[in-house]
């Protein structure tokens, strides 16, 4: 009996429809958010132990590369924010189909990148 499955599954060479790529990006960014918990409880302790501490931060913060490292952890939380959303509409019943949920996943994306480039002015000004 000849069984035509791919003995090596390469998840590069395939083609996930944006649905995915939107489920496996809240999932990322999720798991993101999660890992840096830590760190940001230990940097805001930092900076209520005393004026110094809070001082270090905000010189410690006006480098570019901890701008971009907030940028991203931002963008992070943005877009896990507005997918958990497209989710509670679809728990609700809403967009369940798979024209709406194309349609909701590229709204996502859509909403994500633009307010994630509202932060991005923010963060930078």
């Amino acid at each position: 009996m000849k069984k035509n499955r791919p003995v090596n599954l390469n998840l590069f060479s395939m083609r996930f429809p944006v649905t995915a790529i939107t489920s496996i990006v809240h999932r990322l960014s999720g798991l993101l958010l999660f890992l840096v918990i830590p760190v940001f409880l230990y940097y805001f302790d930092q900076s209520l132990a005393s004026q110094g501490g809070f001082d270090r931060l905000m010189k410690a913060m006006s480098c570019p590369v901890a701008k971009f490292i907030i940028w991203v952890i931002g963008s992070a939380m943005i877009y896990h924010v507005v997918a958990g959303v497209r989710h509670l509409i679809m728990d609700a019943g809403h967009g369940e189909e798979k024209q709406s949920g194309r349609y909701g996943a590229w709204t996502v994306i859509f909403i994500s990148v633009l307010i994630s480039l509202l932060f991005a002015g923010w963060v930078w000004a």
